[in-house]
């Protein structure tokens, strides 16, 4: 997969924080709500990969770090070292 192709996965990541806190007038916070969790989750930290390894690995979790710090500065994005951290 191309770097260019992680956008639809960018999203995904994106939405799924917008759900767990986003306020009930926001498409995901709506959907919590009426799944009966009107109050945010108050998600801290979201991890991107697992274990992933690889030059392509850093690229696209550039990506991933850049629209995430953008949208939501105060979430934490944990990585991933592969099997082994070298």
């Amino acid at each position: 997969m191309a770097v260019d192709d992680l956008q639809p996965y960018i999203d995904d990541a994106l939405d799924l924080i917008e759900f767990a806190n986003g306020p009930v007038t926001s498409k995901w916070g709506a959907l919590r709500a009426k799944m009966g969790h009107p109050n945010p989750f108050n998600l801290k930290e979201i991890a991107i990969g697992n274990e992933q390894w690889g030059p392509l690995y850093p690229e696209r979790l550039a990506k991933f770090v850049e629209q995430i710090r953008t949208k939501y500065p105060n979430i934490k994005i944990c990585g991933s070292a592969g099997p082994s951290p070298n």
